[in-house]
């Protein structure tokens, strides 16, 4: 339905998305509310732009994850339906993460290293489509020999 990508941004599209869900899991809310709600959640270090998380919310309503009501005062109310509910549920491990990742004192080198990962599952993943088999076969020995030296690193005593 949506891919995971960062896009340059601080978080990738698909763990605002949850993000917002989650949020509305707790109880209803508009645009500006969700937007203040989630730079609490990350203790002001982090709050999306209204550019991000308006077509977000459209995008949710699209696909029934949430439901708008029009308020006399012209903002919109956003729900949680019961499918944003079921996909949140099937997407726990996503939230988790990131309620790890930003109770870390290193969180912001963390992300920045989940970006980079990101990023190059999203560089690959695009030239896929047209890519020959040798190159197909190149990027999986050095993704391949590379993962094998992450296993490492991770092993290692910090």
């Amino acid at each position: 339905m949506h891919q995971l990508r960062w896009n340059r941004a601080f978080l990738p599209r698909r763990m605002l998305w949850l993000l917002l869900l989650d949020t509305l899991s707790k109880e209803p809310g508009h645009g500006y509310d969700l937007i203040k709600r989630t730079g609490d959640r990350f203790n002001g270090m982090y709050s999306p732009s209204p550019g991000v998380v308006y077509p977000t919310l459209q995008k949710m309503a699209i696909d029934k994850l949430v439901t708008v009501r029009e308020e006399s005062d012209g903002r919109k109310t956003y729900s949680i339906t019961r499918k944003g509910r079921n996909v949140l549920k099937k997407n726990r491990h996503v939230i988790d993460m990131c309620e790890a990742l930003r109770s870390d004192p290193n969180w912001k080198a963390k992300a920045k290293l989940l970006r980079s990962v990101w990023s190059l599952v999203h560089k690959v993943a695009s030239g896929l489509k047209d890519m020959p088999p040798s190159r197909v076969e190149a990027l999986t020995r050095l993704i391949g020999a590379t993962g094998s030296r992450v296993d490492e690193l991770l092993k290692e005593e910090s």
